[in-house]
C-alpha cells in the first residue's frame, strides 16, 4: 500500500491542479452525483470535518440526470421535477439546497455515459432497479444508449454553473467514478461498454479543462483506482459487491487527497460502529 501511494504521488497526481484554498478542521464538504461519492463520503467523514453526502440513488448517475437534479433544487421546471418532488420531498429539497450553499468544498462524481431516453429524444428517464428486459421489451417507447462525449461537455458544464449559482464561493473538486456498469443493452460485452462509457466521460471532463476557465478542478481517483489499481497484488474491486472498490484503495486515494488539498489542522479521527458522513436520501 506504502509503494501505491508513494507511485500515486509521484506518477499519476504530480503536476495536478489544486484548490488554493486549503482544506481546514470544521470546513464543509458536500459530496454528490454517482454512487461513488458515498464512498468518498465515508473516507472523508474519518477527518475532523463537516461532511454530507446527498444520496441520490443509483440510477440518477448521468450527468443527464445529475443536470436535472440541480434544476430541481433550483426550482428550475424539468421533465423529472415531479419525480424529485415524490423522491426526496420539498423538506429534503431544502436540506441540499442550504448544505450545498454552505459547503467549503463540493465533490461531484461523474458516473456512467450510458442512459435510458425517451425514443428519438435527449429526455432521460430513470426507472428504479429497472429489469434490462422490461426496456427491451419496450423498445418503441425507451432507448438505452452511450451519450457522446460532446452531450457530456455540455451537461457538466451546466451542472457547474448551477453549482456556481448556488454557491460562488466553494471549491468544486470533480472526480471520475471507477464504478462500472451493471450491465449494457448495446453491445454484447459490458465490459466493452463500460470502458467505453468511462472513455466518453474521462476525454468530457478532459476537453472542458483543457479549454479553460472551466471552474473545477479534478481529482484522479478513476486513474488510481482502475489504471494503478490493476497493477497491485492486492485485490481493487470486490467492496460490498464485485463492482465497487474496496475499502483499502478508496481510503488511500481519499488519504492522498486530504494531504495535497488540506492543511496541517486536518487530523485523522477513529470512527466506531456506524458512524459515518450525514446522509439524507
Amino acid at each position: 500500500m506504502e509503494n501505491a501511494r508513494g507511485f500515486s504521488a509521484a506518477h499519476i497526481i504530480k503536476g495536478i491542479p489544486l484548490p488554493p484554498k486549503k482544506i481546514k478542521s470544521g470546513h464543509r464538504i458536500v459530496t454528490l452525483g454517482s454512487c461513488f461519492a458515498q464512498n468518498i463520503a465515508t473516507a472523508v467523514s474519518k477527518y475532523n470535518l463537516d461532511v454530507f453526502h446527498i444520496a441520490i440513488h443509483e440510477e440518477v448517475n448521468t450527468t443527464y440526470t445529475n443536470d436535472a437534479f440541480f434544476d430541481w433544487i433550483l426550482d428550475i421546471e424539468c421533465d423529472l421535477s415531479e419525480l424529485f418532488d415524490r423522491l426526496f420531498g420539498l423538506e429534503k429539497k431544502e436540506i441540499f439546497k442550504n448544505y450545498l450553499k454552505s459547503s467549503d468544498f463540493i465533490i461531484f462524481t461523474v458516473g456512467v455515459a450510458p442512459g435510458i431516453f425517451y425514443r428519438g429524444t435527449k429526455t432521460p428517464v430513470i426507472l428504479f432497479d429497472f429489469d434490462m428486459k422490461f426496456v427491451a421489451l419496450n423498445q418503441n417507447l425507451f432507448e438505452f444508449r452511450t451519450t457522446t462525449v460532446q452531450e457530456n461537455v455540455e451537461n457538466i458544464k451546466r451542472i457547474m454553473e448551477k453549482i456556481r449559482i448556488l454557491n460562488p464561493n466553494s471549491e468544486i473538486i470533480v472526480s471520475l467514478s471507477p464504478v462500472g456498469l451493471m450491465g449494457t443493452l448495446e453491445y454484447n460485452s459490458a465490459i466493452i461498454a463500460d470502458c467505453v462509457s468511462k472513455s466518453v466521460l474521462r476525454a468530457s471532463i478532459h476537453e472542458i479543462m483543457a479549454a479553460g476557465d472551466h471552474g473545477f478542478y479534478y481529482w484522479p481517483s478513476f486513474e488510481i483506482v482502475r489504471w494503478l489499481g490493476s497493477h497491485l497484488e492486492y485485490p481493487t474491486f470486490g467492496g460490498y459487491d464485485s463492482r465497487h472498490p474496496t475499502r483499502a484503495i478508496i481510503e488511500m486515494a481519499t488519504e492522498l487527497f486530504i494531504t495535497y488539498a488540506g492543511d496541517a489542522s486536518l487530523e485523522k479521527r477513529e470512527i466506531s460502529g456506524l458512524e459515518h458522513a450525514s446522509s439524507l436520501r
